[in-house]
């Protein structure tokens, strides 16, 4: 059983400035997996963008807030 929770810095961020978090499919973002740091910070933003324009149908919008919230109540 694998219990680590990897948080992005902009996670972090976005949870300081009261920020939104997108939620995508994988398998609409499968290279977020395996990049980090500003490489994953502006191909994230890039997803975000597509997923306001429409390009991406799968995706969930929230309170970056509201996820923290809830990741830390898994502890």
């Amino acid at each position: 059983m694998n219990t680590a929770n990897w948080v992005p810095d902009l996670f972090m961020k976005r949870l300081e400035s009261d920020s939104n978090w997108t939620l995508f499919s994988p398998s609409d973002v499968p290279e977020l997996h395996d990049i980090y740091g500003s490489e994953f910070e502006k191909r994230y933003e890039e997803y975000e963008k597509m997923a306001a324009s429409g390009e991406l149908k799968l995706y969930k919008t929230i309170k970056a807030k509201d996820l923290g919230e809830r990741c830390y109540l898994c502890f």
